[in-house]
């Protein structure tokens, strides 16, 4: 039997618990198995596993042949991972790139930055140009990894929040339930929240989580009036550079092929779904991608679950 410690990061107990706590108070934690490969994650009160969440982003890995016990089939699970590849290479086509990097290839941070130079988004040594213009014109920087002022979560989904409207794609957090889930992460000890600050001024945060010996880069964030001194970029180098110093074996940084990312990334895990999609699901994720870009408030975020409610049930 697995020990819960090493379940993949998005197996664990820890977090199959709140998601459970905060979204579906009636499943539990399973092992499923579709087409032969097997995961750990909630079955749902309806016995779907539950996976390709976009509240919050997650995937699921594989579990070793033979481990975690007794399996259920299911007959469609979304967001695993389906290859891994070295950054740079071509992926599968139709999957979802979450790049990461693996320190194993690297004795020295040297070593890594110098296995960048060559990158066409632009080397991470640059970053080192514009942390030095920013101190200069604003102040001294004070870079927290683990800063546990409240006041720094707070401000980092108050700029994500803005960051999604300006950007016109759904702003999760004007949603109470998911506002909920990101609060009882904190509440339980399973975000990191990192800080950037110029002089007195708070500059940048991210929140992340350390799961075993990986660190997932969930969720950056910056004060857009200091844009111009790309203090995001800055945060991230140092939480990089953070995460080979506390002798990580991985810096994931999770679901997206943003550019910033492969400044950074050496290999890259390809998502996708295996078996086949029920319609219930293949609905909501119609309906979403082609609204979802509209929902900016609660009322309307209502209608829209509304809206499914009445589609999924003509069944």
């Amino acid at each position: 039997m697995t020990n819960g410690s090493q379940w993949p990061a998005f197996s664990s107990d820890a977090f199959l618990d709140v998601l459970r706590d905060v979204y579906f108070p009636r499943a539990r934690n399973a092992i499923v198995e579709c087409e032969g490969v097997r995961f750990r994650t909630l079955l749902d009160g309806k016995g779907h596993a539950v996976s390709g969440f976009w509240q919050f982003p997650f995937f699921l890995e594989s579990l070793p042949v033979g481990e975690g016990g007794p399996s259920i089939p299911v007959p469609y699970i979304a967001s695993v991972v389906r290859a891994i590849t070295v950054a740079g290479e071509p992926g599968p086509p139709g999957l979802t790139a979450a790049p990461y990097v693996r320190w194993g290839d690297f004795a020295t941070w040297n070593a890594f930055l110098k296995s960048r130079e060559s990158i066409s988004s632009g080397p991470p040594a640059g970053v080192l140009k514009k942390a030095a213009r920013l101190a200069r014109q604003v102040g001294p920087l004070d870079i927290r990894i683990d800063d546990d002022d409240p006041s720094v979560f707070e401000a980092i989904l108050r700029w994500k929040s803005l960051q999604y409207r300006r950007t016109g794609i759904v702003d999760r957090f004007t949603v109470a339930q998911n506002r909920d889930f990101y609060d009882e992460m904190r509440r339980r000890g399973l975000f990191v929240v990192s800080s950037l600050r110029a002089g007195d001024r708070l500059v940048a945060g991210s929140i992340g989580t350390r799961a075993g010996k990986r660190f997932l880069f969930r969720m950056p964030a910056y004060d857009v009036e200091m844009g111009r001194h790309s203090p995001g970029s800055i945060l991230n180098y140092y939480l990089i550079k953070s995460s080979f110093d506390a002798g990580d074996e991985e810096f994931d940084m999770l679901v997206g092929d943003e550019a910033y990312k492969f400044a950074y990334a050496t290999h890259v895990r390809w998502l996708g779904s295996i078996g086949r999609e029920p319609r219930s699901v293949r609905i909501i994720r119609v309906v979403r991608a082609r609204i979802g870009r509209s929902i900016h408030d609660r009322r309307t975020y209502l209608a829209y679950k509304r809206a499914l409610g009445r589609l999924t049930s003509r069944r």
